[in-house]
């Protein structure tokens, strides 16, 4: 049914005239209809359009226009369809006061009757492409009889350089020899032979050599089943010839102008479907072989499928892996997983794909079960080492899908247990050499430190110096303790701990080295100039010498003391980010009312005691 912004309650006639999306199209329609029942039923004429000149002269346009009747909600009478694909060809002209521009590209016209839904009378769709608004070519045709859905007598399918012809019993099925003819060969260059809807054998001719192929076992058509002439039907046939024959026929004419016609049938059924009842398919007949799944074997496939899926994303994973194709080159345990994973993916997973691709084509149904074996197994299912030699299924005619399911889920554990251990294995490669970055990365900063220690202990004085030095031992005392870890899971987490404590060792040094010229830049901040009557000079005064002895005779050394025996790596970045917000609380109280903190700061001898009195401070002062 139509999806519209039609609203109403009565099945009174009304008439819509406005937007419409349509599956991928959307455009301008007018139609009537009546709602009953809450659905919107569509009654008499139709036209659903869309072309857009901007869209033309800037770039290109996709324009539609559909037209045709409905009674009852079925399509039926006179339809057209026309779909475009055009450019501008740069050329215009005017005429009757109307300017006219001339178009390159690709119109696909249908044109026919319907009745109920269904195609009846003479259907034709034509391809054409246009070059400056003329035909140049018509690169697709198909002319075809209907009678109330069911195709009749002959039929015509062409494009630019060859034909098909071919016809129909009353009741729809192929019949008799549909041939195609080269504008380049005389006589027909491939016959598809047919009786009465079975198709029978294929005929290739060329100036060479003649070749008939035949389709289907004779002992396969004794139980036989009508299908449709589709897409399912094309697959079957290359399923059931040999090999050499379903590359020929896959590339053959025959095959690609039914399959053209088909997909352009699909379309207009598409959109006919959207808008009410329809069933607007060519339903070219066969008939072919028939053997019908059974409860256990639907069971049977299904477990296959889970088996496969879970088989196929392993050996992908594996086979890809990059890390696994450089170790198989290095390590034997590792090499010969993988030519196991290979062998298991080369001669089991790949044939159940090529097996299971059937049943996703619709065609396991009508294949007998040994072709479908034979097919993905032409040289017979193979013994691989590395599975148990008497795990092989019996694949006798009655037992072949739960053979199959046993030996999918013998190949499946199997690569479970091979990705379980090359999982373990690539992990542990992974981790070494992991591993072996870390262990370079610390002994370089190792070094750093050492470096930057050895450079600022002839220029610091000594309380400086031996908080440097507590920290080079501290350095050196972590990486003595990390030797000692041999299991590589915790010797990697313990690197990756230490890269992170020692990147923090390596900034405390540096703040050690900067605290001198820390300490000049508060002095300078707390220095007042002031007039000594005395003198009858301008001299400098410290002022707020609470504050500044504070931090250099309290503060200052507590956190040099913190890098004593006590200090450990969970504690280097709070050690840097307090000493960083009390050096910032300092300088920014020099321009601050502190006479209620100096008050305060003189009954403070703790460190602890002086930043509680600062961060009180501070707090207030952020409040502020």
């Amino acid at each position: 049914m139509v999806s519209t912004a039609i609203s109403g309650l009565a099945q009174e006639l009304e008439y819509y005239n406005g937007p419409l999306s349509i599956n991928d199209y959307s455009g301008e329609a007018e139609f009537g209809y009546q709602v009953i029942q809450s659905d919107t039923v569509l009654q008499g004429a139709f036209r659903f359009q869309k072309s857009n000149i901007d869209s033309l002269l800037q770039k290109k346009d996709n324009t539609f226009t559909i037209t045709g009747s409905f009674q009852d909600g079925y399509p039926t009478g006179k339809w057209q369809f026309q779909f475009g694909e055009y450019q501008s060809a740069n050329t215009s002209r005017v005429v009757d006061y109307q300017y006219r521009v001339s178009v390159n590209g690709k119109q696909e016209e249908a044109n026919g009757s319907l009745f109920r839904g269904r195609p009846d009378g003479n259907w034709s769709y034509e391809v054409n492409q246009i070059d400056g608004s003329l035909v140049a070519n018509t690169a697709f045709k198909s002319t075809i009889s209907f009678e109330r859905g069911v195709p009749q007598k002959s039929f015509k399918i062409e494009n630019d350089s060859i034909s098909l012809v071919g016809r129909f019993l009353r009741d729809g099925l192929a019949h008799d020899e549909w041939s195609l003819y080269s504008n380049t060969s005389l006589g027909a260059t491939e016959n598809w032979v047919f009786n009465e809807g079975v198709l029978s054998y294929i005929n290739f001719a060329s100036a060479t050599e003649n070749k008939r192929v035949a389709v289907f076992d004779q002992q396969a058509l004794d139980k036989t089943t009508v299908i449709n002439l589709n897409k399912q039907f094309l697959q079957l046939v290359w399923a059931s010839v040999d090999q050499r024959s379903t590359e020929a026929l896959q590339t053959g004419n025959i095959s690609s102008l039914l399959g053209e016609n088909i997909a352009y049938y699909k379309k207009i059924d598409g959109i006919l479907s959207s808008l009410g009842k329809a069933r607007f398919q060519p339903e070219f007949k066969v008939r072919v072989p028939h053997f019908p799944l059974d409860s256990l074997e639907i069971a049977h496939l299904e477990r296959i499928k889970e088996d496969f899926t879970v088989s196929q994303a392993i050996c992908t994973e594996l086979l890809n892996s990059t890390q696994l194709n450089i170790l198989k080159l290095s390590d034997q345990e590792a090499g010969s997983a993988f030519r196991l994973v290979e062998r298991l993916h080369e001669k089991y997973v790949r044939p159940v794909e090529r097996l299971l691709g059937y049943e996703k084509q619709g065609i396991i149904a009508f294949l007998a079960r040994e072709k479908a074996i034979t097919n993905s197994w032409p040289e017979g299912i193979p013994e691989i080492a590395g599975l148990p030699p008497d795990t092989m299924p019996d694949t006798t005619p009655s037992n072949e899908f739960a053979a199959l399911a046993q030996l999918s889920k013998l190949v499946r554990l199997a690569l479970e247990d091979t990705n379980e251990r090359l999982s373990k294995q690539l992990l542990r490669e992974q981790q070494q050499q992991e591993l072996g970055v870390l262990e370079q990365a610390l002994l370089e900063k190792q070094n750093t430190i050492k470096q930057a220690i050895d450079s600022m202990s002839t220029e610091l004085a000594p309380e400086y110096v031996q908080a440097l030095e507590q920290v080079g031992h501290f350095t050196d005392g972590q990486l003595k303790n990390y030797a000692d870890i041999t299991a590589l899971p915790e010797r990697l987490t313990r690197a990756k701990e230490l890269k992170v404590c020692f990147g923090q060792l390596q900034n405390i040094t540096m703040e050690i080295g900067n605290l001198p010229e820390i300490w000049a830049t508060i002095q300078q901040k707390y220095t007042d100039r002031v007039w000594n009557p005395f003198t009858a000079t301008l001299m400098d005064e410290e002022i707020k010498k609470r504050i500044t002895t504070s931090y250099k005779k309290i503060l200052e050394p507590y956190f040099l003391n913190q890098l004593g025996e006590q200090f450990g790596c969970e504690k280097a970045q709070s050690w840097l980010s307090d000493l960083g917000e009390i050096q910032n609380t300092i300088l920014a109280l020099s321009d601050q009312n502190t006479k209620k903190l100096e008050r305060k700061l003189k009954k403070a001898t703790l460190a602890q005691e002086v930043m509680a009195v600062l961060q009180t401070q501070n707090t207030a002062g952020n409040g502020n």
